[in-house]
């Protein structure tokens, strides 16, 4: 969305332009509180007339209360919250219900809309609202009437047209604290009475909000712009024609989570101990890299001369035992100064034509992006690699020629540089060479999409009216994700035929070369005024969906080859899967409104409704068939049955607004996520839903205006038992975790667990014989802190051999002289068995993730008059979100504390509001609360990446209007 939302302020002070009834919609002057008019049912009315829970802001309200980006913007709506997730996505929840499987063909929960043209890829985390007519986010499914049926909700964000009605501009300049400037303009010229344009644009520069201790440079900058023009034209009272063109452009130092957070497990069979998060650094014997490049690994093909040619030994101090991690959230040690690089342009447009009886409606465009971002995969720099030397000259002795590869001259180790060729060191391609190892990640992609949509508005005489309306959108993106590491680089060096002849990607890489979605539907809804007071709407929907994938995980680590890859573009010897889905559902619902007229209210309505939401399944991300043995290709639709009443209110000569929503939700076909073996696996359950929302605003004079809302929300779980990878052991004391040290499992965590439960004894001991036998030196078991349990390294694939084929010794020492082991084992199609990645643990009655029980949000304004001709206001805001859990799980270390947001704004207006000031502050108490959390795969070591609020900022602006 670079080029249709950006960041500025200047707005309140800029009316917005004139328009007509049923196209944009401007805040309307009442003896009391400003009426807004939104199209939250696809025609203009007065919010306190739509029977729907929605949020509204225009203009004013946003510049006032400082909503710049989606994250303020949901601080002052009940039951909503909104976080960054780890691959460059977000997440933002309506009532518990967002987006949270990790896929790329997944799609949103919120319907997010641009002049009500949906958005598959919105973009909400670099998204600043700019030159906004309005905000509107509707809660509860909405799929009779918008986009793509979404489950949650809808955000629609109204941008200001051209207007006829006259010469318009103005500009502003902003400096704040981290040396941040932003400039903002807008001019609007009427041709004529019937044509008009609009042009209006922003830059934003900024340090960045982290600092590296490493290096005393900051991180998490900005340096973006966004440029967007718009063109209205009437050229007849019946025709009205609406075209916007944006774009948008950022390179900056944004990262994509601002911390990670570990409890150190000594062990390194986790990583990351379960109870807890603290700042502390991975174990990172525990990562895939380590494991790879070990002594103990590499014995079973290099046999005794792995101690001379690995980088390290399992049970030795691994490449962080002095890495520091700064206890603030605003500071991190990295070698890796982060990346981000994106760019996006949108074309669209809006034609009504006004018959006698209805307005016809066309909405359709096109929108394309791509982003580039790299950071620090562990955010901490590695110990001094002390055996550098030693290990070029055993490379070169036992492999001559192979050590100019990975070394420089000046003795260091080189990691490979990430493009699409994938081919890093083995083509000669090097991001950096230091003394110690080195890590990042990456996350590209880019998309673009064709949609339109015509609906047909009737406007009759009698009692009944009707919307009728389809639409057609396509879809299509690729990207990367890809963690790049020296522990990789090197173990892949080893098994090469020549000095720089890859077998494969010297780095891990999931990679999705297409995805396309089509989908259409066709909806409606029939509106009967059965009396002056009561009023019917029934909706229906059809909807469409075929989504088809083309994805792999071209990996040394699974998919060895025999033959050397060679120095070039090694990526058209990728093969791919190429699954496909296609689902239809119908959907709609039902709703009662009644409008009676009270003695004690200027307005009042009350509603009821029933409503069905729908939102698509998705196609599971490529896995690994030998340790996901039920991992479906699918994953299934979200359905809401959602019941939901509502009562509205305006008192007091329009003084006093107030409006109470009730809703409870059967959700089925939750859909959730995990990872296992370094890829996302998303399933579905149920759950149910309900809560109460209050929204309040009060204007006790003319000078001053308070505005409250509260929320209370329930989400519990129905029937779900899933493992924890965080723990596998499931809090169990009887189970021993595995560290999976064999070359094809490299980090994965699997368990071995008796059949009778409590055997801990012989868990222990068959570990233990197992062990005893692998090449390499692996240890017995130990006791693993955060746990019941104990853990060792070991292969899991040797395992699930002894346990299902058993030798004639192991069947005497478990005294089982037929069939398998006493222990569990799943038997593969193919024949072939694995252990389980670990106990399942009953998640029914859990709370959904980023789902607070209590939500309020309280503040106020007050207008004052300078002289005959200025004037100006102040404004406080107070926003507070209660605790809530980063996973469903609902351990203690998923717990994300509640957290108070208090912003404060001043401002001096001159004579006819030509020029201003004004003074700011946000996040007065700089907290860095948590917005969300991810747990990395067991092969990371279990570390969180954290994603938190803003810290505080304060600055002034000073421009003009005319």
């Amino acid at each position: 969305m670079f080029g249709l939302l950006a960041a500025s302020s200047a707005l309140a002070q800029t009316p917005a332009p004139d328009a007509p009834i049923g196209k944009a919609a401007a805040a309307t002057e009442t003896t009391g509180i400003s009426e807004i008019i939104v199209t939250a049912t696809r025609t203009a009315q007065n919010l306190q007339s739509v029977p729907i829970a929605v949020t509204a802001f225009n203009a004013q309200a946003l510049e006032a209360r400082q909503i710049t980006d989606t994250q303020r913007l949901v601080q002052s709506i009940p039951n909503t919250t909104f976080t960054a997730t780890n691959f460059g996505g977000s997440n933002l929840a309506i009532r518990g219900v967002g987006t949270t499987a990790v896929s790329t063909s997944g799609d949103s929960g919120v319907g997010i809309h641009i002049n009500d043209m949906p958005l598959v890829a919105p973009g909400l985390v670099t998204t600043e609202i700019f030159d906004m007519q309005r905000v509107e986010v509707l809660r509860g499914p909405q799929g009779t009437l918008f986009g793509r049926n979404a489950t949650a909700g809808v955000v629609n964000f109204i941008t200001n047209k051209a207007s006829t009605k006259g010469l318009q501009a103005f500009g502003e300049f902003e400096y704040g604290n981290y040396n941040s400037i932003k400039l903002t303009g807008m001019f609007n010229f009427p041709i004529n009475d019937k044509l008009a344009i609009r042009a209006a644009g922003i830059y934003i520069k900024r340090d960045g909000y982290t600092t590296n201790l490493w290096n005393n440079e900051d991180i998490d900058g900005r340096d973006n712009y966004s440029l967007r023009g718009s063109v209205h034209w009437e050229p007849t009272e019946k025709l009205t024609v609406d075209v916007m063109v944006g774009y948008g452009s950022e390179d900056s130092s944004r990262t994509r989570a601002q911390k990670q957070l570990c409890v150190n497990d000594p062990t390194g069979v986790l990583g990351c101990s379960p109870n807890g998060l603290a700042y502390q650094p991975v174990n990172a014997n525990a990562t895939a890299g380590s494991i790879l490049a070990s002594q103990e690994a590499l014995a079973s093909v290099f046999g005794g001369l792995a101690p001379l040619v690995a980088l390290g030994s399992l049970y030795g101090p691994n490449i962080k035992t002095n890495a520091i991690v700064p206890t603030s959230d605003r500071e991190v040690y990295t070698l890796y100064t982060p990346t981000y690089q994106g760019n996006g342009l949108t074309v669209m447009g809006n034609v009504d034509y006004a018959f006698e009886k209805a307005t016809l409606s066309l909405i359709g465009g096109y929108s394309q992006n791509s982003f580039d971002s790299r950071m620090d995969y562990s955010l901490s720099v590695n110990d001094v690699q002390t055996t550098i030397a030693k290990n070029k000259f055993w490379l070169d002795t036992v492999f001559p020629g192979k050590s100019q590869a990975i070394f420089n001259n000046q003795g260091q180790m080189c990691l490979s540089q990430y493009d699409q060729t994938m081919v890093g060191y083995i083509g000669g391609k090097y991001n950096s060479c230091y003394d110690r190892q080195n890590q990042y990640d990456v996350a590209s992609g880019t998309s673009h999409q064709w949609s339109g949509e015509a609906h047909l508005n009737s406007t009759l005489d009698g009692p009944f009216n009707f919307l009728i309306g389809g639409n057609y959108l396509n879809f299509q993106s690729k990207g990367d994700y890809a963690v790049i590491a020296t522990g990789l680089d090197y173990a892949s060096l080893l098994f090469t035929g020549a000095a720089k002849a890859g077998l494969g990607a010297p780095y891990f890489d999931s990679r999705t070369q297409l995805y396309t979605l089509n989908a259409w539907a066709l909806f409606g809804e029939g509106y009967w005024q059965a009396t002056e007071t009561l009023k019917l709407t029934i909706g229906a929907r059809y909807t469409s969906d075929s989504k088809y994938v083309e994805d792999a995980q071209p990996n040394p680590l699974f998919n060895l080859g025999a033959t050397p890859l060679g120095t070039q573009d090694i990526s058209n010897k990728i093969t791919y899967r190429t699954p496909h889905l296609d689902q239809t559902a119908g959907t709609g619902r039902i709703l009662l409104q009644w409008t009676p007229t009270l003695s004690w209210t200027d307005q009042t309505m009350v509603y009821a409704s029933y409503s069905r939401g729908y939102k698509s399944g998705g196609i599971n991300p490529g896995f690994n068939p030998a340790v996901i043995t039920d991992a479906k290709v699918n994953f299934g639709a979200e359905h809401v049955n959602a019941f939901e009443i509502g009562w509205k209110n305006r008192a007091f000569n329009g003084t006093l607004q107030a409006n109470l929503t009730g809703f409870y939700y059967d959700y089925q076909g939750m859909q959730i996520s995990r990872i296992i073996a370094r890829s996302s696996f998303n399933d579905n359950t149920d759950a149910t839903v309900y809560g109460l929302e209050a929204e309040f605003v009060i204007q006790p004079s003319p000078a001053l205006q308070l505005n409250a809302n509260f929320s209370y929300l329930h989400t519990s779980i129905k029937d779900l038992a899933i493992p924890d990878s965080r723990d596998p052991s499931g809090g169990r004391s009887d189970t021993v975790i595995i560290k999976d040290a064999s070359l094809a499992g490299a980090g994965a965590n699997c368990i071995v667990q008796p059949t009778v439960s409590g055997n801990a004894a012989g868990a222990n001991l068959l570990v233990n014989t197992v062990n005893a036998t692998l090449p390499g030196g692996f240890k017995g078991t130990t006791p693993v802190p955060g746990t019941q349990t104990t853990g060792a390294f070991s292969y899991c694939s040797a395992l699930a051999s002894a346990i299902a084929n058993p030798s004639p010794a192991l069947r005497t020492l478990f005294n089982a002289p037929t069939g398998p082991l006493p222990f569990h084992y799943i038997t593969q199609g193919d024949g072939s068995v694995i252990v389980p990645t670990g106990v399942d643990v009953d998640l029914s009655g859990n709370q959904l993730q980023n789902s607070p029980e209590f939500k309020f949000a309280v503040g106020a304004q007050y207008n004052f008059d300078i002289g005959a001709n200025m004037n100006g206001w102040v404004r406080g805001d107070l926003n507070f979100t209660g605790n809530a859990y980063g996973r469903i799980q609902n351990s203690f270390a998923d717990q994300m504390p509640a957290y108070t947001t208090i912003n404060l704004q001043a401002q001096i207006n001159g004579a006819n509001n030509r020029w201003y000031i004004r003074g700011f502050v946000q996040n007065l108490l700089d907290n860095s609360a948590i917005t969300g959390i991810y747990v990395t795969d067991a092969s990371s070591g279990l570390f969180s990446n954290i994603f938190t609020v803003d810290p505080r900022r304060y600055g002034a602006a000073v421009g003009f209007n005319f």
